[in-house]
């Protein structure tokens, strides 16, 4: 009689346990929408890019150099973190593995790690290139020394997450109903000790991301004098052979023409837009510019929200459930990064879009 009081009581929580998730799966339906969307385009997106630097482009020492690599990490970044924000938003309150929610969380930590390093690592060779020209350039040693320690310091920065994150038990303030989640957890340590971690992880995110800033600004600085100093020359070339006014007139039509125009346009009158091709790297350097912009727009509401995390362990039970589908949203934000990647490389390479043509001809041929 007794065990079959047990056993009731023990459905009921169940029950309740079960309703309680429910709720979690029911606001969440979107942001999980949202995530499988993430995979589907990232894995698809970085395969291509992939497919089309490993069979089309030969040379490995050009500045294309770490494009292919950074498309791994994002591939590797996109499934790992699109599956386990998925998993959380499916088993909110009742995620009760507790190696798979370490391992989540360590890969999803890692590849993070591994991107925004290496984002870094991209930054100070553009900063070599445009602004030390003629001083030591990375050798294609110094640029896979340099993946290897981008690999290593994420590995270094992550292995410490295994023992502060887990699944740890959490209890409905109404139901009186203990469920499971996969979050911080608490160890022998102090809770001293686990906000000091996730402070050098959100201290070296920070500096990382201000070195990231203040490398392109200087780089854009760079790009911009040139493009003046390009301007003031085509100016005082042409003033010989034709009037002012006819050589205003003749750049300013040349601004309006597509970029094919190069082919037709004259010599004589240079457009601004070929000025600017005539800076090396120059739309690589904008297209590397962009990449880190998305990044840290996307990479900000994380940071934002694993200070909110750190100074309440029970935030996200503060907020309201119909506003935890936002909160969730601004999350997994960062994933976006890693999957709008491929999009910029083929709006700003125009040698990757021929590429992928050609490799396009390839298969349907």
């Amino acid at each position: 009689m007794e065990n079959s009081s047990k056993a009731t009581v023990k459905l009921g929580e169940d029950a309740l346990l079960d309703s309680w998730n429910a709720e979690f799966v029911d606001v969440l339906w979107s942001d999980t929408l949202i995530l499988a969307i993430y995979i589907l385009i990232g894995v698809v997106g970085n395969s291509v890019v992939l497919a089309v630097y490993t069979l089309r482009f030969r040379d490995k020492n050009e500045d294309r150099f770490f494009i292919p690599y950074l498309a791994v990490i994002d591939m590797i970044s996109c499934l790992v973190c699109s599956s386990f924000g998925i998993a959380v938003n499916l088993y909110a309150v009742a995620f009760t593995n507790d190696a798979a929610c370490k391992a989540f969380w360590f890969f999803s930590l890692f590849t993070t790690g591994c991107s925004i390093f290496t984002l870094l690592v991209i930054a100070i060779h553009r900063y070599q290139k445009i602004c030390r020209p003629f001083s030591a350039q990375m050798s294609l040693r110094r640029k896979r020394l340099s993946l290897v320690a981008c690999i290593s310091v994420s590995l270094l920065v992550t292995l410490p997450s295994l023992l502060f994150y887990g699944t740890s038990p959490v209890i409905h303030p109404v139901y009186n109903v203990t469920g499971t989640r996969c979050a911080n957890i608490r160890g022998p340590w102090t809770k001293g000790v686990a906000i000091a971690y996730k402070g050098v992880v959100m201290l070296s995110c920070l500096i990382v991301l201000i070195c990231l800033v203040v490398l392109y600004s200087l780089i854009g600085r760079k790009v911009f004098q040139r493009i003046d100093f390009n301007k003031k020359r085509q100016i005082k070339k042409a003033i010989p052979s034709s009037s002012t006014t006819s050589t205003e007139n003749a750049t300013s039509t040349a601004e309006y023409l597509p970029e094919d125009s190069n082919k037709i346009t004259s010599k004589n009158n240079p457009s601004s837009t070929q000025k600017r091709r005539n800076i090396p790297g120059y739309r690589l350097t904008m297209m590397f510019m962009l990449i880190t912009a998305v990044f840290v727009f996307c990479f900000i509401p994380k940071m934002a929200m694993m200070v909110f995390e750190s100074r309440n362990e029970m935030f996200w039970l503060t907020l309201d459930i119909s506003g935890y589908g936002l909160y969730r949203f601004l999350y997994t934000m960062y994933i976006i990064n890693s999957i709008v990647n491929p999009i910029i490389y083929g709006f700003f390479d125009g040698k990757f879009r021929q590429e992928l043509s050609s490799l396009c001809c390839c298969f349907t041929s």
